[in-house]
């Protein structure tokens, strides 16, 4: 009874209060949820909104909000029917709340409540709140033509949510489809549309380009990043209803040991080559594609009238990247084309060749097929990496021109090259009747050779003039015996390296890889014999093995291991030594078989990549050993020097390696020469680390050089090379002291 007494009395005050006050007759305001402002939000979006009513506490006091679906379970997935957040009070009728970015399916409305600290709970009685679910529910066309361009009109709710008109349209196909076959095939197609409506948005697809029919999901993006999901597969992309199919061939004639046998001329496929739809009127480039690995294309086109296919000498960009052009004209790409197609109805079928231009005697037509079997050897030479490893490649670009020619002066843009060649890209004879390399594929291969030990491994060569039975210093022997074992391996079952010369390319050279036997022929077969290592590199990494000496398979995946792991990393430089020691140590049970091969090619078994232990020394004493230790002040160490015919000659190097001290070193080269040689007497000194070059000396001082490195990295190895790059004549022996100091 008491409880009734203070509750009427309070009542009764209140009542009286507001009578004094001149309210007059109007009740007590009941406390509650009244209303939500805005009234409608989005699910993909956080949205803050008021709650209004009365009865919410003091200002600043902390509540939560929740939301309860009128009907179903809309939160959390489809799971639940209610939502709490967070809220504050600003008044006793204001709350500031928000609703963070959540996926609903559907949209609807919700009872929105408060509870206060003290535990009581304030609700609307009605549904108050719209929860608008953000999504595409739908494209018209459902049925699209790829080849033409086509307008659709996207449904669905909660569009315009931003300032701007400008939304996304990206469409995924499903079931391993692709757009743009040819010309960047992707799973995903994005097209710019515009905003009409809150449940409209427009878009035009220019080109779409799939081969078959692809079924497509669909969701937008909004200018601010916001997506909004779509259901299911709701168009389908159709390919057009015409266009040209067919096969892109190249001329390739073989390259013998006696020059190329154009009698026996055939046909290849150009692999992977970006292929252009042209029309015939104005030259307009409809749709660039690509060809697939057997050379075949198929364009649709949906037009009429006259079109001309193209093939570019540049790969599409689902093919090893591959670029050939013409060094002599600005870097152009080369081009082949047919003749004008006229287009009907459904698909015209086309073949094409690229053709040599031989005529019998002499080269007659254009030589179209020239970049085309350039870049195919390049194709099948990363095709063959790809095939084992998982490779990104970068470009490699080719420098061929009719006009590229050996000679004594240098400019690339005028087609004097010297010779065949790899600086950064590759460059390649082709001048008719003197030397033409486009159809040598050992010589293509060999320089690609080159482009993958210096792009993705290391290539410390300090390069110069070099040929069979030279004695090379021992990184231009492992550097050109690698680039031709490189050639055998991905030209296999190709052995022949061969090359064309002369008038009419009638003349001829070359080599069996795989015969062993000429190694042992040759008189300085060794570590420093470009073709001791290439026979024996493809020996090792080769899929057939010859008893007794080759006993080993380890493949080109093996090979790949290598060239950009340990090879790349080594402190000393790049040779036989450090690819065979990092090999045995990667493969312990094939060891001594790898030792039988090296014995086989005149190097001792491989100890470390210093090449500790080596004792083949040509003929000549002083090359061993490959380095000299040299400790920082310690005592100087005393090599002997050679002033021979080139200065890459393994004669006329020393190598030498200390440990860097953490701060300046000094090095002293001392070179008294026989004072009769002292005016034309020189040296240059280098030092690496890791391969890259912190030093290159050359002060053309007759007495040696003397300079300080301002810097080292304390426990790095460094590698100080000594070349003789005196004139060869007269010839002359000398002693060499290096002497290293640190502070």
């Amino acid at each position: 009874m008491s409880i009734r007494l203070l509750v009427g009395s309070a009542l009764l005050g209140w009542a009286v209060a507001l009578a004094a006050c001149g309210g007059g007759g109007g009740g007590a305001p009941a406390e509650g949820v009244t209303a939500a402002s805005p009234s409608s939000i989005f699910s993909k979006k956080a949205t803050s909104f008021h709650v209004l009513g009365e009865g919410f506490t003091s200002t600043g006091a902390a509540v939560d909000v929740t939301l309860r679906a009128a009907a179903g379970t809309p939160f959390l997935g489809g799971t639940s029917a209610s939502l709490t957040v967070p809220g504050v009070a600003q008044s006793d009728s204001l709350v500031d709340t928000g609703l963070p970015a959540t996926e609903v399916a559907t949209s609807f409305t919700a009872f929105v409540s408060v509870r206060r600290g003290d535990g009581v709970v304030l609700e609307s009685s009605t549904p108050i709140l719209n929860v608008v679910a953000q999504r595409v529910t739908g494209i018209t066309p459902a049925t699209i033509d790829s080849s033409a361009t086509t307008s659709v009109t996207v449904t669905g709710a909660g569009f315009q949510t931003t300032s701007s008109t400008s939304a996304t349209v990206v469409f995924t196909a499903a079931g391993g489809g692709l757009f743009h076959v040819g010309t960047g095939a992707s799973n995903i197609l994005s097209v710019p549309g515009t905003i009409t409506s809150g449940s409209e948005v427009t878009a035009a697809i220019t080109y779409a380009g799939v081969l078959g029919p692809t079924p497509a999901s669909i969701h937008v993006v909004l200018s601010d990043g916001t997506t909004l999901p779509g259901t299911g597969t709701p168009v389908t992309f159709m390919p057009g209803a015409n266009g040209v199919q067919g096969t892109w061939t190249y001329e390739s004639v073989p390259s013998t040991t006696a020059g190329l046998d154009y009698g026996s001329t055939m046909e290849r496929p150009i692999r992977g080559a970006r292929v252009q739809l042209v029309k015939a009127s104005g030259g307009a480039v409809v749709t660039t594609r690509e060809l697939d690995a057997n050379g075949a294309y198929k364009i649709a086109y949906g037009g009429s009238g006259s079109v001309i296919v193209r093939v570019l000498s540049e790969t599409g960009p689902s093919h090893p990247p591959i670029r050939v052009e013409d060094n002599t004209d600005s870097d152009a790409l080369y081009s082949s084309e047919g003749p004008p197609l006229a287009i009907g109805s459904g698909f015209q079928t086309a073949d094409y060749v690229a053709t040599s231009g031989w005529g019998g005697a002499s080269y007659t037509g254009p030589r179209a097929a020239a970049p085309f079997a350039i870049m195919d050897v390049i194709y099948e030479a990363m095709s063959d990496f790809l095939a084992v490893r998982t490779i990104s490649f970068p470009l490699c670009t080719v420098n061929w021109s009719i006009d590229n020619r050996p000679s004594a002066a240098f400019d690339v843009t005028t087609g004097e090259i010297g010779i065949s060649h790899y600086s950064g890209e590759l460059y390649i004879l082709g001048k008719e009747d003197v030397d033409t390399d486009e159809y040598d594929q050992y010589v293509v291969a060999h320089e690609w050779g080159h482009w993958l030990e210096d792009q993705l491994s290391r290539s410390d060569s300090i390069a110069g003039p070099h040929s069979i039975g030279d004695y090379l210093d021992p990184t231009v022997a492992w550097g050109e015996g690698f680039g031709y074992a490189v050639a055998a391996l991905v030209l296999a079952p190709n052995t022949i390296n061969s090359n064309a010369v002369g008038i009419a390319q009638a003349t001829g050279f070359g080599e069996d890889i795989e015969d062993n036997s000429l190694d042992a022929t040759l008189p300085n077969t060794g570590w420093f014999s470009e073709t001791s290592i290439e026979w024996l590199v493809y020996d090792l990494f080769d899929t057939a093995n010859e008893a007794p000496h080759d006993n080993v398979t380890l493949g080109l995946g093996e090979l790949y291991d290598v060239l950009v792991g340990a090879q790349k990393n080594t402190p000393y430089s790049t040779t036989i030594f450090s690819l065979i020691s990092a090999l045995k140590t990667a493969h312990p049970s094939a060891a001594g078989d790898i030792d039988t091969l090296c014995v086989l090619h005149g190097i001792t078994p491989v100890a470390d990549a210093l090449g500790t232990g080596e004792t083949n020394d040509g003929g000549w004493a002083p090359i061993l050993p490959v380095y000299s230790p040299v400790m920082v002040n310690g005592p100087s160490v005393a090599r002997t020097m050679f002033n021979g015919s080139s200065y890459n000659a393994v004669d006329a190097t020393r190598r030498f390696y200390f440990t860097g001290t953490g701060s300046a070193v000094t090095i002293d080269a001392l070179t008294p020469p026989p004072i009769t040689f002292l005016d034309d007497f020189d040296i240059l000194v280098r030092v690496y680390r890791k391969g890259a070059r912190v030093a290159d000396v050359d002060d053309f001082v007759t007495l040696g050089e003397l300079f300080t490195l301002p810097s080292t990295i304390a426990g790095e190895t460094y590698v100080v090379l000594i070349i003789d790059i005196s004139p060869g004549s007269p010839d002359y022996t000398y002693p060499v002291d290096l002497l290293i100091t640190s502070p």
